[in-house]
């Protein structure tokens, strides 16, 4: 499986949407991903003739709990990943070659460092590009927000998402799953990583036109 066909721009599963004439497509990267890191893709179609905007996204779980455990990886996290994938799956894979082309992260995964930021201790954390889910969310309501934003790569599900009319646009999100310890009676082949249902919720609205203001569930299993 491969991020993009010839014959589509909205791979993945259709999901059902509260916005009429906005569709999205949820598709698991699988040559960029394993049961420890999932790499996401979400297709945004736009069936109308007006410009839509996604904003102020905020990553929901079913509990408190999840949010803790949930880790987003960007910046420099991400870019060894990105790394070590493609050498798992040799230089030569097509796949791996076109998964990283499309979703834009090839050679431009970090946006920031931390001589880019203000505050050191705050500019080595996005440089480091490990946040929590809960974290992610703090800031996200927090004065530094637009800042945080900035500093992930411009393809990234928690930044502002603007739609053409009658176009797909493609944004993606990486995802680590919290190690699950069965205890010292299994062997260690058969220590597993917890799956965690999560999804982002934003804000929706149309440009030129009266706003829509409603909220839009990307849900991913």
């Amino acid at each position: 499986l491969f991020l993009f066909s010839c014959a589509t721009t909205t791979p993945g599963t259709k999901q059902s949407s509260s916005i009429q004439d906005l569709n999205y497509y949820v598709n698991i990267v699988s040559d960029l991903s394993d049961e420890n890191f999932m790499m996401y893709q979400v297709s945004f179609e736009n069936k109308t003739r007006e410009w839509i905007v996604l904003e102020s996204p905020t990553i929901l779980t079913n509990t408190p709990a999840e949010l803790e455990q949930l880790q987003t990886i960007t910046g420099e996290k991400l870019k060894a990943w990105l790394e070590a994938k493609t050498l798992e799956n040799s230089v030569s894979s097509y796949n791996t070659q076109m998964s990283l082309a499309a979703i834009g992260v090839a050679g431009g995964v970090m946006m920031a460092s931390a001589s880019d930021i203000n505050t050191a201790s705050w500019g080595a954390a996005i440089y480091a590009g490990s946040f929590t889910a809960l974290a992610v969310n703090e800031l996200l309501q927090s004065k530094r927000s637009v800042e945080f934003q900035n500093s992930l790569p411009g393809g990234h599900m928690l930044n502002k998402v603007l739609v053409p009319p009658m176009k797909v646009v493609q944004k993606w999100i990486m995802i680590q799953y919290p190690y699950r310890d069965p205890g010292p009676s299994n062997k260690p082949s058969q220590r597993s990583y917890l799956p965690i249902p999560f999804g982002v919720k934003y804000k929706v609205s149309k440009v030129n036109s009266e706003k829509i203001e409603k909220n839009i569930l990307i849900q991913v299993e």
